[in-house]
C-alpha cells in the first residue's frame, strides 16, 4: 500500500536555536515525519491551518532530537490509532 502525505506548506518558528542546528533539523524533519507518521492512519485534513503548538527543547537538544521532537509534535495533532 502506497502512503501519501501532502502538506501544501510548513511554517517552523524555531525560536531560540542556533542557526546551524536549525537548519540541520528542519532538513532531517521530512525524514523524522514519514518515520513518525510509521503504520499510522491519519485524519484526512480539508483545514486551511493546523496549529501544533509549542514545544520546548532542552538547552543543547541536536537537531536529530530536534527533528524527532518536532514530527512527533505534529503527528500527534493529526494520528487517529496505530492500527
Amino acid at each position: 500500500m502506497t502512503r501519501l502525505v501532502h502538506i501544501d506548506r510548513l511554517e517552523l518558528e524555531l525560536r531560540g536555536i542556533p542557526p546551524a542546528t536549525a537548519e540541520t533539523a528542519a532538513r532531517l524533519f521530512g525524514p523524522a515525519l514519514a518515520q513518525a507518521l510509521g503504520g499510522a492512519r491519519v485524519v484526512t485534513v480539508a483545514q486551511g491551518h493546523i496549529d501544533a503548538g509549542r514545544i520546548d527543547a532542552a538547552a543543547g537538544t541536536g537537531p536529530g532530537a530536534l527533528a524527532t521532537q518536532m514530527a512527533g509534535h505534529i503527528v500527534q495533532r493529526i494520528l487517529v490509532d496505530r492500527s
